[in-house]
């Protein structure tokens, strides 16, 4: 068990040593290629086992006297059963929220709101001087 310990001890050195000495020549650290090798073989595995179990669950559809739709995973007496797939999406896209076209339904700024009253006020003045 030492020795095992030693040699792993001994590797994490030379890797260190490794990258130390890229680094001093290149400023680039082999490691973070491997690390990110590393994270994508793992999560090409975890895809790989997620996508080849397509795996369904037995869904109870039922109405109740108040017209109120409920599911169940279990079996309900006179309901209707449905096979989901767990993985798949089952709820529907977002809704798309268009930005405001018009300049009037855009809102104010303070800016805007500043001009509008010196105009207004100019305006009153200019009405007061002309009377």
């Amino acid at each position: 068990m030492k020795i095992i310990f030693r040699l792993v001890i001994l590797g994490f050195v030379l890797l260190i040593v490794m990258n130390y000495v890229s680094y001093q020549q290149s400023a680039y650290l082999p490691v973070h290629n491997w690390l990110a090798s590393a994270k994508s073989w793992v999560e090409k595995l975890k895809h790989n086992n997620s996508s080849s179990e397509a795996t369904t669950v037995k869904v109870s559809k039922w109405t109740d006297a108040k017209g109120v739709v409920h599911y169940e995973n279990r079996p309900v007496d006179g309901a209707k059963t449905i096979e989901v797939n767990t993985n798949a999406n089952v709820l529907p896209p977002m809704p798309v929220v268009k930005p405001v076209e018009s300049q009037e339904e855009k809102p104010k700024t303070m800016k805007d709101e500043i001009r509008e009253l010196q105009k207004a006020k100019d305006a009153h003045t200019e009405a007061i001087i002309n009377n």
